[in-house]
């Protein structure tokens, strides 16, 4: 049975040491600094155990998100079994109205009874999301109150949006592809023009303007190729490509640049490992991609200097790339290869490296590494 209950929810009665709990200035800091580093998944966590702390609730805080009527809680904290869908239910109703009613009582089949506060994170005159909060005493103080709205109004900022919609992909992936095409003769033109007047007896005062001019040319057209492969799967010359020409073609473009950083590089391929089938070339750039990826991050963090490539399997081969560098923020490995998500190579290497690794069959995810570090792991079917 639910009881909803609007009106004031005053403190009449309660303890002084209780009207005095009021949000932590410190435990506030460390949500908005999560919110400014991009850590979403932590700044959520932190929101609801601050609401929890607050409230004093006997239960996780949690919410419920407008966009998609998803009840959510971070790392799976469960509700009890005294929160069924009818608070669900109400919780729809409230977003669908465009206002949350303040409290619900909710009875449970054994007669104990559980007060639930509402705060709503408004967004253009409706609730983006609704924190929900147990209150043990059934009230909130005005500090209380106070300090969950707050923390409501964080939401929007902090919770991972619902997926894309298929139509919705495409329609993006549409626009890329025009756009990118739009961007490849004007840049085919900046670097024609810069290599032929570096051919052409340029003086030495205009040379380094010049090779300025056709190395930035060069790196948005890279760009620009990754924006085309985004939008549309690229077509594979599909042979048998042994794993061990793989890893040497990625490093033959990629091992200077390990030298030139003081980076150890170890390979180990298993004996007997069968080849894969797919695109050579494409199969390459991912690896080299990687290995980059891997530079920069072992470059980036003292003390770090070595970088590992293993492959090995019979029906599938499974290769991976170690390093030993920072690792990556947990909140971020389930969405590493979404595009635009980090800016190196405009925020789109990893996400094309997925699609790649998809078009062969195969499938490409990160792991951090117990001792420090992250492995990047591809999978793919093998030539039998």
């Amino acid at each position: 049975m639910v009881g909803i209950v609007t009106g004031s929810s005053g403190a009449s009665g309660r303890p002084r040491r209780r009207m005095r709990r009021a949000i932590s200035p410190w435990r506030l800091e460390r949500i908005c600094d999560a919110l400014a580093r991009g850590r979403s998944e932590e700044a959520v966590r932190l929101i609801l155990a601050e609401a929890t702390r607050l409230a004093r609730a006997p239960f996780p805080a949690a919410i419920y998100r407008a966009s998609d009527g998803v009840l959510w809680a971070p790392s799976g904290q469960g509700m009890p079994a005294v929160l069924p869908g009818e608070i669900v239910g109400a919780l729809r109703g409230a977003a669908a109205r465009g206002a949350a009613p303040e409290r619900l009582l909710v009875v449970a089949p054994d007669g104990q009874a559980v007060s639930w506060a509402l705060v709503p994170a408004a967004r253009a005159g409706s609730p983006a999301a609704i924190l929900v909060v147990a209150l043990p005493g059934g009230l909130l103080t005005c500090a209380q109150r106070r300090g969950l709205q707050l923390l409501a109004g964080l939401l929007p900022a902090a919770l991972p949006q619902p997926p894309t919609p298929p139509e919705e992909d495409e329609a993006l992936k549409r626009v890329v592809a025009g756009v990118a095409h739009e961007l490849n003769n004007p840049l085919a033109i900046i670097s024609g023009y810069a290599q032929v007047l570096l051919s052409g007896g340029a003086t030495a005062e205009l040379r380094p303007d010049l090779e300025r001019i056709d190395r930035a040319a060069r790196r948005v057209a890279q760009v620009v190729r990754d924006l085309l492969a985004f939008a549309r799967e690229q077509p594979i010359a599909a042979t048998a490509v042994p794993v061990e020409d793989l890893v040497r073609d990625a490093l033959a473009s990629e091992q200077a640049a390990l030298a030139a950083s003081g980076i150890g590089l170890l390979v180990e391929v298993s004996p007997g490992v069968p080849p894969v089938r797919g695109d050579r070339l494409q199969l390459t750039r991912v690896l080299v991609h990687l290995i980059t990826y891997a530079r920069r991050a072992i470059v980036g963090h003292p003390g770090a200097s070595r970088l590992t490539i293993r492959a090995g399997g019979t029906d599938h081969v499974h290769l991976s790339l170690s390093d030993d560098g920072p690792g990556i923020a947990p909140e971020l490995l389930d969405r590493l290869f979404e595009p635009f998500l980090t800016p190196q190579e405009g925020g789109l290497g990893l996400a094309v490296c997925r699609s790649i690794v998809r078009a062969h069959g195969g499938r490409i995810w990160a792991t951090n590494n117990p001792a420090g570090g992250s492995t990047f792991h591809i999978e793919l079917p093998a030539v039998l």
